[in-house]
């Protein structure tokens, strides 16, 4: 079983961590990736699922941000978009790799995309948002 924790894959065996994720990663796509919020399996639509980008899983940015019950504002200028849960606040431009969380600047590793009119972004803008709460397991 490999999990998915801010964009890095972890096996369960420190030795056998690396060899394990390249395992997993062949059979990522055939299996299926769930998404977790807290022991909470978040559910997506058939046709909006997360998928994987090299080793950063991303995940559909509303569907996910409704789940965790963050408030979602797209900024008047239309190209920024700023999500809050609790004390948390992150704001981010689609297709850039950084954010800023309550101010601080982060890095994603990888920019979000947009598939079929959904935008899905890196699970580490959640996991960060929620303070590793959000997390995804490849099956």
């Amino acid at each position: 079983m490999c999990r998915q924790f801010s964009g890095k894959l972890f096996g369960r065996s420190g030795v056998c961590g690396a060899l394990l994720a390249v395992a997993c990663l062949g059979f990522a796509s055939d299996r299926g990736i769930a998404v977790f919020f807290g022991r909470s399996t978040i559910i997506f639509p058939k046709a909006i699922r997360p998928f994987r980008s090299q080793t950063t899983v991303l995940v559909p940015f509303r569907e996910t941000a409704n789940s965790v019950g963050a408030s979602v504002t797209r900024n008047p200028d239309g190209k920024h978009v700023t999500i809050t849960l609790g004390a948390n606040t992150i704001y981010f431009e689609p297709g850039h790799h950084g954010y800023r969380l309550n101010g601080h600047h982060q890095d994603m590793r990888a920019s979000s995309e947009i598939r079929d009119k959904h935008l899905y972004v890196p699970i580490r803008l959640f996991t960060d948002l929620t303070k590793g709460r959000v997390h995804a397991e490849i099956l």
